[in-house]
C-alpha cells in the first residue's frame, strides 16, 4: 500500500497515532492468543465445576445413606485432596511437560479434564466421585504452569506486566462468564433454585465441552514455540524447589500468607453450602449466581485498587488485605440478611485482590535478582498448603459447628480468626524487619516512636478471642436445606402432627401433584405415605403390578427425597419417604405413575365369560383405568 507523502506516517519526526500506539503495545504473537483463550475456556468450566462441586458431592455421599455430618466432612477430605493435586502435580509435572513439549502436554491435560467432567455427569455412587477428582486434578495441576510459561515466552521484557494483564483478564472473565451463562440457562429452563441437581448436571456437561472444545484446538490451532527440551530432569526441578530451605525468613512469611488461602479454599469449597443450608440468598440465587460475584469483583475493581501498590508499602498492604478477606467472612456469618450476605462476598473479593499482587509485588523485590522467578515459584507452596488446609480442616469444622451444632456465626468467627492471626502476624514480620533494615549503629540513632505496627498488630490479635465469643452468644439455629439435611432430634423432644390426607386418581404412565404447608416452627422430619389398590382384572384375567414413584420438593425447589414401590399379589401398594431437617414453607409432592400394569390370560381366575371361535388367539384388555390413590402427611415440631 502507498502512503501519500502528506501522511504523518510518512513524516520521520511524526509521532504515532494512539491507534498506532494501541496496535504495537498489543502486537503479540498468534500463539499468545490462542494460549489466554485456552485459560479462558479452562478457568471457565474449573470455576462452573467448583462452585458445585461441594454440594453435588454431599447429595451423593447422602444417597449412599450417610448423615449430613458424615457426608459434609467426606466432601471436605475430597475437596481438600483435588487442592492437594492441583498443587502438587506441577511439581512432578513440569519437568515432563518440558520434555514432551507444550502441544503433547495441551492436548493429555484436555483429555484428562474431559473425562473428569464426564465421569462428574455421570457420577451417582461414591467411587465415581474419586474417580473425577483424580482426573481433574491431575488434567489440571499438569495444565496450570503451562500458560504462563508460554506468555513469558511470547512477550518481550517491556510488555511482560500487559502480557500477564491480559492473561489474569482470561482468568477471571473465564470464572465469570461461563458460570453466569450457566445460572442464567439453569433459570430459563427452570433448573435455577439452589441444591438442583439439574442445574448441576448442567454444570458438568458444560465443563466437558469446555474442554473438549480445547483439546480441538491444541491439536489444530496451537503450534510448539520450542522444540521439546529433553535436557529437563525431575530430579533439577527438585533440587530447585529444595533451595527455599535456605531462605528461613521466607518460610516464616510462606507460613503466615497460607493462612490466607487457608480462609480462600474454605470460602472456595464450602460457602455455596453455607449459603444453601442457612438460607443466606434467595432459592432462585444458585450457587452458580454466587460464583460470578468474586470474579466480577476483582474485574471492575482491578484498575481502582491497583494504585495502591504505589502509596504503601507491600507488607503493609498484604497484612491490610487479609483482615479485609476476614472482615468480608464475619459479615457472611453473622448476618441474616441476603444484601449484607452479598456484601460480605464483595468484601472478601476486595480483600483478595489487594493481597494477591502486593505478595507478588513484595517477594519480587526480596529475592535475590536471579532467582526472583524461583522465588514466585515458592509462592505456590503457601496458596497449596493453606487450601488443602482450608479444604479439609475448614470444611470438617463447617460439618461440626454447621450442621451438626446449629452454630454458623461460631464457625465464621473462627473462620475469620485465621485471618486476624495472620495480619498480625504479617505486622509483626513486618515490625521485625524494618527494625533490622535500620541505619547503622554509627549513625545518630532515630527518634523513638510508638510502633504503631506492633501496636496495630496486637490489637488485631486481642479481637480474637472478643470475635470467638460474640460468634459463641447468637442462638443455635438448625439448618434446613435439602443438601445439607440436619440431624434428626431426639424423639422425645418432638411431637409428630398429622395432615389432612389427599385423595386422587392417577391414569397409567401420568404425573399428580400435592402440596402441603408446613408452619414456621415445623423441624424434624416431614413424612408422606402413598397407598393405592390396583384396578382388579376383568373375569378370567389376572393383574400385574402397577409401579408408584414418590418425589419431595421442598420449599426453595429441590427434590429432597424419593421412593418407588409396586403393589403386592393383593393388589394393595405403599410408597413412604421421610424427610429429616424439615422447614416451614409449601412443600410439594409428586406423585408418578412410573410402572403400568396390565392383564394376563396365562392365570385366569374363572372361566372366560365369551369363549372366542376355535383358533382365534386371545387378547388380554388393556389396563386403562388408573388406581385411587391416598396420600397422607405428618411434619414435626420441638415440643
Amino acid at each position: 500500500m502507498l502512503i501519500p507523502v502528506s501522511s504523518p506516517a510518512a513524516t520521520p519526526d511524526a509521532k504515532p497515532s494512539t491507534k498506532d500506539r494501541m496496535r504495537s503495545a498489543f502486537a503479540f504473537p498468534k500463539t499468545f492468543w490462542v494460549v489466554n483463550g485456552i485459560e479462558l475456556l479452562e478457568r471457565g468450566a474449573y470455576y462452573s465445576f467448583a462452585a458445585v462441586s461441594t454440594v453435588f458431592m454431599r447429595s451423593v455421599f447422602q444417597g449412599a445413606g450417610m448423615t449430613a455430618v458424615a457426608a459434609t466432612s467426606l466432601a471436605a477430605t475430597f475437596g481438600a485432596l483435588l487442592f492437594l493435586l492441583l498443587y502438587a502435580v506441577p511439581v512432578v509435572a513440569s519437568p515432563f511437560t518440558e520434555r514432551f513439549g507444550y502441544r503433547s502436554s495441551l492436548v493429555l491435560v484436555f483429555v484428562l479434564l474431559a473425562a473428569g467432567y464426564t465421569t462428574s455427569f455421570l457420577t451417582s455412587v461414591p467411587w465415581m466421585v474419586v474417580a473425577y477428582v483424580l482426573l481433574i486434578g491431575v488434567g489440571a495441576g499438569i495444565f496450570k504452569p503451562i500458560p504462563a510459561s508460554i506468555v513469558t515466552q511470547t512477550s518481550s521484557d517491556e510488555k511482560r506486566s500487559l502480557a500477564f494483564s491480559i492473561y489474569y483478564a482470561c482468568i477471571n472473565l473465564g470464572a465469570l462468564i461461563f458460570p453466569l451463562g450457566i445460572a442464567l440457562a439453569g433459570t430459563i429452563l427452570g433448573w435455577g433454585n439452589q441444591g438442583d441437581t439439574r442445574l448441576w448436571h448442567l454444570t458438568f456437561a458444560v465443563s466437558a465441552a469446555l474442554v473438549a472444545l480445547n483439546v480441538l484446538v491444541a491439536l489444530f490451532v496451537y503450534r510448539n514455540l520450542r522444540a521439546p527440551q529433553k535436557d529437563k530432569s525431575f530430579g533439577e526441578s527438585m533440587k530447585v524447589l529444595g533451595e527455599v530451605r535456605h531462605y528461613p525468613s521466607f518460610l516464616v512469611l510462606m507460613a503466615i500468607y497460607a493462612g490466607f488461602w487457608f480462609m480462600y479454599g474454605l470460602v472456595l469449597s464450602f460457602l455455596p453450602a453455607y449459603m444453601d443450608d442457612f438460607h443466606r440468598m434467595p432459592s432462585w440465587f444458585n450457587e452458580l449466581y454466587l460464583q460470578t460475584l468474586n470474579p466480577l469483583v476483582i474485574v471492575v475493581g482491578a484498575p481502582l485498587i491497583a494504585p495502591l501498590a504505589t502509596r504503601f508499602k507491600p507488607l503493609t498492604l498484604i497484612a491490610t488485605g487479609v483482615l479485609v478477606y476476614a472482615v468480608g467472612l464475619i459479615m457472611i456469618g453473622f448476618t441474616g440478611t441476603s444484601l449484607l450476605f452479598a456484601s460480605g462476598v464483595v468484601v472478601y473479593s476486595i480483600g483478595e485482590l489487594i493481597t494477591y499482587p502486593a505478595w507478588l509485588a513484595y517477594v519480587s523485590r526480596i529475592a535475590p535478582s536471579e532467582k526472583v522467578s524461583t522465588f514466585l515459584g515458592y509462592g505456590f507452596i503457601p496458596i497449596g498448603v493453606g487450601q488443602f488446609l482450608g479444604a479439609k480442616v475448614g470444611g470438617d469444622l463447617y460439618a461440626k459447628f454447621g450442621v451438626e451444632l446449629g452454630r454458623p456465626e461460631l464457625y465464621w468467627a473462627i473462620m475469620a480468626s485465621i485471618g486476624f492471626a495472620s495480619a498480625g502476624a504479617f505486622l509483626i514480620y513486618n515490625w521485625i524487619v524494618t527494625r533490622k533494615t535500620r541505619e547503622a549503629p554509627s549513625e545518630p540513632a532515630p527518634r523513638r516512636r510508638l510502633p504503631m505496627g506492633l501496636v496495630a498488630a496486637l490489637l488485631i490479635l486481642l479481637a480474637i478471642p472478643a470475635l470467638v465469643l460474640a460468634g459463641s452468644a447468637v442462638p443455635v439455629q438448625k439448618v434446613t436445606s435439602s443438601a445439607g439435611g440436619s440431624e434428626p432430634l431426639s424423639a422425645a423432644s418432638l411431637v409428630t402432627h398429622a395432615l389432612p390426607d389427599a385423595k386422587g386418581t392417577t391414569a397409567p404412565k401420568a404425573n399428580a401433584t400435592q402440596t402441603f404447608t408446613l408452619p414456621d416452627n415445623a423441624t424434624g422430619a416431614f413424612e408422606v405415605k402413598l397407598a393405592w389398590t390396583d384396578a382388579p382384572a376383568p373375569t378370567g384375567y389376572s393383574s400385574t403390578p402397577d409401579g408408584y414413584a414418590v418425589h419431595v420438593i421442598a420449599p426453595n425447589g429441590t427434590m429432597v427425597g424419593m421412593a418407588t414401590a409396586k403393589n403386592g399379589a393383593d393388589g394393595k401398594g405403599t410408597v413412604d419417604v421421610k424427610v429429616d431437617g424439615a422447614t416451614g414453607g409449601v412443600w410439594t409432592v409428586e406423585i408418578v405413575h412410573s410402572d403400568q400394569g396390565g392383564y394376563s390370560a396365562d392365570g385366569p381366575t374363572g372361566p372366560l365369560p365369551v369363549q372366542p371361535p376355535a383358533g382365534t388367539p386371545v387378547s388380554a384388555p388393556s389396563d386403562t383405568g388408573g388406581n385411587a390413590w391416598t396420600l397422607t402427611g405428618s411434619y414435626q415440631t420441638s415440643s
